[in-house]
């Protein structure tokens, strides 16, 4: 992982203008049945820009998550296509790192940042969801996550993981 303190390294929310790069990140680490479309990345940035946020080395991005916030007690298929703002639950629809930065830390640190943010800023969430495809439970287990077996959304070729990161309550 590179030192977080250099000046060339930096997590921060991606604008409207840097979608198109954040969605191209998209498009190179899912399959094209699990990508989201451009425009949904566009929703996101601008309906729960809180929850779009990017790492970046030396100005490029490298690593974008996004999600949305929803008042369900678990992500849904709903809740990938609307964003309740006063939601208790984030949903995490994406962490993904350009396949050239893999393997570094990145998407970690990522994670860590937003789960952060979320503790310190969101203060009516209760708990993080996501879901991940089976050979990813142990990364977001490392990160805090657990594993609540599989989930009942649907949508590309492999089953999905639901996920969740209880937030303390006591801000």
């Amino acid at each position: 992982m590179e030192n977080m303190a250099s000046p060339d390294v930096c997590i921060r929310k991606v604008t409207e203008q840097e979608v198109h790069d954040a969605w191209l990140i998209g498009s190179l680490s899912f399959p094209s049945d699990e990508t989201a479309s451009e425009e949904r990345c566009k929703f996101r940035q601008r309906e729960a820009p809180d929850l779009f946020w990017g790492y970046y080395e030396s100005g490029k991005l490298i690593s974008i998550t996004h999600g949305t916030r929803t008042l369900k007690n678990e992500l849904t298929h709903e809740s990938m296509y609307t964003n309740d703002p006063e939601g208790t639950v984030v949903c995490v629809h994406s962490l993904c790192t350009h396949p050239e930065h893999r393997g570094k830390g990145v998407a970690t640190a990522l994670m860590k940042h937003l789960i952060q943010h979320v503790r310190d800023n969101l203060v009516n969430v209760t708990k993080i969801c996501l879901l991940c495809h089976d050979f990813l439970v142990a990364f977001y287990e490392s990160v805090g996550f657990q594993c609540l077996g599989l989930s009942q959304v649907t949508f590309g070729q492999m089953p999905w993981y639901n996920m969740v990161c209880n937030i303390q309550t006591d801000k």
